[in-house]
């Protein structure tokens, strides 16, 4: 499968084979720890994504850099075409769904490459949200963007690391459990919901609810905004939001909100939410 025109002939059979049957399913962690390569054939395309769309399509110049990227792959001899892998989920009926690098996928089967390095993921979905909410007992909840907010670096590469968490954010965490707050964390990466909530585990701090894959174009992800928008809202009347330049608070029972600015400092940053939010609960 050489050309383009071969590799858009595949495409499409794979689509009209896929699409309005196949759908995500979780996959067990020695699955996701084992499996580090695949056939491409084992790879099914992902029908919501722009790759897919016949106004939009493959980008054959993007195909083509990544097409020379396996080359110089071959010619130094490196155990693996591509140094980011593909980042996938487990499908029914059968394989998995590419949620990140259709074009990778595409260059790797042009380019005869028999395995494709990949990275298997479990996403939030909407019956997970729901299962939160139905177990807290708290009325308020915390929310934050994990990429922009608790990291120094949002595009570090490495990001479940301590040393590259924002200063405080540990602290900050103790502190709103100890008041009472759920802690919700939403990300536009393609993390694994478990993988962000032992990493917080490990530093003593329990995280609440997780949303990752919050995109547009990933499958399912209507479910979640629904269940966020209309269930969430139910069951925490008050809700505050942070984020590295302001405090947002919001009690939709009393129907008011309160807005606070921050210095922007990172040695204060956590220390300044704590200071308001102390005030914050004694005025509410």
């Amino acid at each position: 499968m050489k050309d383009n025109h071969s590799f858009r002939e595949y495409l499409q059979q794979e689509l009209n084979r896929c699409s309005g049957v196949i759908y995500p399913v979780y996959a067990l962690a020695i699955e996701r720890l084992l499996i580090r390569k695949l056939s491409y054939r084992r790879i099914h395309p992902n029908p919501d994504d722009e790759f897919c769309m016949k106004e939009i399509g493959p980008n054959e110049e993007i195909i083509s850099r990544y097409r020379e990227v396996i080359k110089k792959a071959r010619r130094d001899d490196l155990p693996k075409c591509f140094d980011e892998p593909l980042i996938i989920e487990k499908a029914k009926p059968d394989g998995y769904m590419i949620l990140n690098g259709h074009h990778r996928w595409a260059a790797a089967i042009m380019m005869d490459e028999r395995r494709i390095p990949v990275e298997i993921v479990n996403l939030t979905r909407g019956i997970d949200i729901q299962k939160i909410l139905q177990r807290t007992r708290n009325s308020k909840r915390v929310s934050m963007d994990f990429d922009e907010v608790i990291l120094k670096d949002p595009d570090c590469r490495a990001p479940l690391k301590k040393e590259n968490l924002r200063t405080g954010v540990p602290a900050l965490f103790h502190f709103l459990k100890s008041h009472d707050y759920d802690i919700w964390l939403y990300t536009a990466r393609y993390y694994s919901m478990k993988d962000i909530r032992r990493f917080f585990r490990r530093l003593s701090v329990r995280v609440d609810g997780i949303v990752t894959g919050m995109v547009s174009h990933r499958p399912g992800i209507g479910a979640v905004r629904s269940a966020l928008d209309s269930e969430a809202v139910t069951v925490y009347p008050r809700s505050v939001h942070i984020d590295s330049r302001s405090v947002l608070c919001i009690d939709r029972s009393q129907k008011k909100f309160m807005e606070h600015d921050l210095s922007g400092a990172a040695e204060t940053w956590s220390k300044e939410i704590m200071d308001y939010i102390k005030v914050y609960e004694q005025n509410a």
